[in-house]
């Protein structure tokens, strides 16, 4: 495995780590987080500024992972990705479930 390669591993086993120590109300957020990756232009923004303002944000850690994660994801390959999403998925199916019911419901977005 070479450099980046382990990095790439490293971190997304620090995303899973994360993720199994995160409450309810901070995995709807990375959920929303995962759908807007896969649908960028098919939410409402309206709805997304009200669920945002729902959310408790007062844990300053979460923010940094969320912030990490966004930066680490963007750069993954497609394949880094759904490699991603397929140990996101071993980890706890049902989120998984949840985020593709989720994605099927932007195609009834305008």
């Amino acid at each position: 495995m070479t450099t980046d390669q382990q990095v790439i591993e490293d971190r997304m086993c620090s995303i899973i780590s994360w993720f199994i120590h995160w409450d309810e109300g901070q995995r709807n957020c990375f959920l929303r987080d995962l759908v807007v990756k896969a649908v960028p232009y098919k939410l409402s923004s309206l709805m997304d500024l009200m669920e945002e303002l729902s959310v408790d944000h007062k844990t300053s850690v979460f923010q940094c992972q969320r912030n990490l994660f966004h930066l680490w994801f963007d750069h993954w390959t497609v394949d880094e990705q759904n490699g991603f999403m397929r140990r996101l998925e071993e980890t706890d199916s049902v989120f998984v479930y949840k985020f593709y019911e989720q994605v099927a419901l932007t195609s009834r977005q305008p």
